[in-house]
Parts: C-alpha cells; sequence; structure tokens
C-alpha cells in the first residue's frame, strides 16, 4: 500500500479558496440585490429632480369674476375684458404648472377665478383700473403648487362698482288676459340695486315689483283665486325682499281669437290722386286676420264674412310710388268688445301708382 504523506498547508488552501467562492457568489447577489433596489429609486429621484425644475414662460388661459369684499352695501362688475377671460404667464415646476392647467381649465368651463373687490364705500357708480397681476397673484391656486405669475394679458381690468340703494316699492300686476283683479299681500316689498339701475327706474316710472302671472293656472278659471303665492317679474342687478307675495286674485274667461278671411281693401286718397293716376293693389289681403274679444262675441264673427275692412290711404305726394304701404283697420260692425288684433310687423300690401 502506497502512503501519502499528509499536508496541513494544502488543506487549508482548499478551504480558503471554498470560502471565497462562497463569499463572491453572495457579494454578487447582494450587489445585485442592491441594483434592483437603487436603480428604480434612482430613475424616481432623477424624474422628481426634472419636475421640480423651474420651466420659465408658460402661458396659460383663465377666466375670472369680481366680488364685492362688501355684498351688502356695493354692487361690483367686471366691464373688461367682458368675458372674464386672460392669458397668464406662469413660471414654476413642471409638476406644479400641470397642476395648475388642469385647475385653470375649470375657471374655462364652470368656476372662474373669484377676484374680491374692496377698499373704501363710493357715493354712486364709479369706474376703477386694476393690475391685473396684482389681483391674482396672490391666490391660492398659484402658490399653494409653487408656481409664480409672471405677467398677464391683459395688464389691466376695468370694474365698475356702484353703491346699492334699497326702496320700499309697491307690488303691481301685469296686464294678462282674465285677471280682473288682484290684492296683494303684504302691498309692498323692498328693491335694493345699484344707484344707476335705481335712478334709470325711477326715471322711467319703473320702481315696482310686477308680479309674475303670465303662467297663473288659476288664472284660467273664473272666479276668485285666494291665498296664491307669486313671485316677481325679476330685473337685472335688483332684488326683492320678500321674494315672493300672496296674492288674492278674480279672474274672468279670458278672451279668444278667431281668423277671419276674407278682409277687402279700400283706398282712401285724394280725388287729384285717383283721377290722374292708376293705383294697382290686391284689393283682397292674401292672409287671415285675428279678431279677439270675449268668447261670447268671438263666436258671433262670421269668419267668412267679417264686418271688417283694411284701409290703404295715400296722398298726393305718393305719385309714382312703387312699394309696400300699411294699412289700418276699420270696424264695420263687429260684436261689442271684439276687436282686430294688433301685429307687429303692420299688415302691408304692395302699391303701384303710375300716370294714365
Amino acid at each position: 500500500m502506497t502512503h501519502i504523506p499528509f499536508n496541513p498547508g494544502d488543506v487549508s488552501t482548499k478551504v480558503t479558496e471554498s470560502v471565497r467562492r462562497a463569499f463572491s457568489r453572495q457579494g454578487m447577489i447582494s450587489n445585485l440585490k442592491t441594483f434592483l433596489i437603487a436603480a428604480p429609486l434612482t430613475i424616481l429621484i432623477w424624474i422628481y429632480a426634472e419636475q421640480q425644475q423651474l420651466v420659465p414662460g408658460k402661458d396659460l388661459p383663465l377666466r375670472i369674476s369680481v366680488v364685492s369684499a362688501d355684498p351688502a352695501n356695493r354692487l361690483v362688475e367686471l366691464v373688461s375684458p367682458p368675458d372674464g377671460e386672460i392669458h397668464v404667464t406662469v413660471e414654476g415646476s413642471q409638476s406644479g404648472i400641470d397642476q395648475v392647467r388642469d385647475l385653470m381649465q375649470q375657471t374655462l368651463i364652470d368656476k372662474p377665478l373669484q377676484v374680491e373687490i374692496g377698499g373704501a364705500a363710493v357715493g354712486g357708480p364709479t369706474r376703477l383700473t386694476l393690475v391685473t397681476k396684482d389681483q391674482i397673484a396672490g391666490d391660492r391656486l398659484f402658490f399653494s403648487h409653487g408656481v409664480t405669475v409672471t405677467s398677464c394679458v391683459p395688464e389691466t381690468l376695468v370694474v365698475q362698482e356702484d353703491r346699492l340703494q334699497e326702496q320700499e316699492v309697491p307690488v303691481r300686476a301685469p296686464d294678462v288676459p282674465g285677471l280682473v283683479k288682484a290684492v296683494f299681500d303684504p302691498p309692498t316689498v323692498k328693491m335694493l340695486g345699484p344707484s344707476l339701475t335705481m335712478d334709470e327706474l325711477r326715471r322711467q316710472g319703473g320702481l315696482f315689483a310686477l308680479a309674475d302671472l303670465a303662467d297663473e293656472l288659476s288664472l284660467k278659471e273664473p272666479g276668485e283665486h285666494d291665498h296664491i303665492p307669486v313671485h316677481f317679474k325679476p330685473v337685472d342687478k335688483v332684488t326683492f325682499s320678500p321674494d315672493s307675495v300672496m296674492a288674492n286674485l278674480w279672474a274672468q274667461q279670458a278672451d279668444q281669437t278667431r281668423l277671419v278671411s276674407p278682409v277687402s281693401v279700400f283706398i282712401q286718397a285724394p280725388k287729384w290722386l285717383v283721377d290722374n293716376f292708376k293705383i294697382d293693389y290686391k284689393d283682397v289681403l292674401d292672409q287671415p286676420v285675428t279678431v279677439v274679444g270675449p268668447p261670447g262675441q268671438v263666436s258671433l264673427v262670421d269668419p267668412t264674412r267679417p264686418k271688417l275692412i283694411a284701409v290703404l290711404q295715400l296722398a298726393n305726394a305718393d305719385l309714382g310710388f312703387h312699394g309696400l304701404k300699411p294699412v289700418t283697420f276699420q270696424d264695420m260692425g263687429l260684436p261689442e268688445g271684439v276687436h282686430v288684433k294688433q301685429e307687429n310687423p303692420p299688415r302691408m300690401i304692395q302699391v303701384d301708382v303710375t300716370p294714365r
């Protein structure tokens, strides 16, 4: 049997190589794990850093509206730009600008950015010219996202402000078919509006609250109708307090209409014009005429033989006239209470006046 001598150094070398290989594999795996974790994180950090870099000169559309800092006593209106749309140049991080752009898009659709207008009380209508940037730059819309407004177009806003006036005014009933009488409780209400509007209404005799009875169903039933709640016809820039009243209404049967045709046309002209010129026109109107009145009386009108004529009036100055002339209607025996419904524009017929 051959004897192999034992060498401790050989064993030590083999163990060392095995340990080195084991640690090398573990190191590679550990390094790989570290890389897999660090690489995405590095990319995210890089993306975040890119987004946080300042992006200058972004031009974005924005819509604004103005509100009064003292709405109980002052009214403010945006005069220019009339639609409230402005353009804003901003700078900030890309992420901040993207968020602001989305919010500004909402202002264009349904939610304008409100600009509060304050200052000392005014005695009457006053126009203010305000720097646009000063009015919007401090809004939370921008600073909460780290975005700065650098310029605006237009550079200024024109705002009208006016002191609100209050006056007690009577409640009135409109002229509606079938309404005979109306009594309101309370009979007066408070009317609040800007001084410019109130002064104009005062000049026109319009300082009253007009009851909105156009669609009141009770008026279709003859008789007395008590405790009917009614609102008022809206008046621009004006509010009423209270905004409704109770009404007692008396109604009669509403007027009815009837179409009548044919309606003959007659000429009224000076004898000289008739003797020396030929007047060409249709002696019957092309379209039916509407008469209106109480139902019982309208029913007495013969729709094919109405007691009604159309009158065409000419003067000597109409010699050589070729064109349209208006006609008026003359009652030739219509039932009492029946009349021709007013037409707007008035009825016209073609007339030609030529020498004989």
